[in-house]
């Protein structure tokens, strides 16, 4: 498979976007919830398939690599800190982690960085795509590119969104 990364020369001007983006639109709550919905299943079938561990430690892995070789092996573990989030339950938010990083970051050899960013965005959004869930793709370009963007931009996360960009 390859994926093209059509939004990796469009870093400033996504960041930008989230920046001056409201932090709540009740109408872009159904995509959220969709992307919630399909996380919570698929994250129920890597669980099966890893051994999935939780830790509220916010950052269990000191890169990609360390996490790619934890799940080559059939471990994986995922942090439960930082899940405050406007419309996601705790549960729901470290589903959407275990799926984005297995899914995403593990599939595709991708880094934490921009470019990884992209490309585990861009296979998860296939999966979605594939699964049917596709409203869903739009909150995970808020999720994962548009917050991603802004932390590369402004040097720090904003604040978690639940707006269609």
């Amino acid at each position: 498979m390859t994926l093209t990364l059509p939004h990796v020369d469009r870093l400033t001007a996504i960041a930008d976007a989230y920046a001056a983006a409201p932090v709540y639109d009740p109408s872009a709550v159904r995509y959220w919830r969709d992307l919630a919905a399909d996380s919570v299943d698929r994250a129920a079938y890597l669980r099966r398939r890893f051994a999935v561990v939780e830790t509220a430690d916010p950052e269990p892995y000191p890169d990609a690599p360390a996490m790619c070789e934890d799940i080559n092996a059939g471990r994986f573990t995922v942090s439960t800190a930082h899940c405050d989030h406007p419309v996601w339950t705790v549960a729901e938010n470290v589903a959407f982690r275990i799926v984005h990083d297995i899914d995403g970051h593990w599939t595709t050899g991708g880094d934490f960085g921009w470019t990884g960013e992209n490309l585990a965005c861009g296979a998860h959004a296939a999966d979605l795509a594939r699964r049917g869930h596709w409203a869903a793709r739009q909150a995970l370009f808020t999720e994962c590119i548009a917050q991603t963007a802004y932390a590369n931009a402004f040097g720090h996360f904003g604040e978690q969104k639940v707006v269609l960009l």
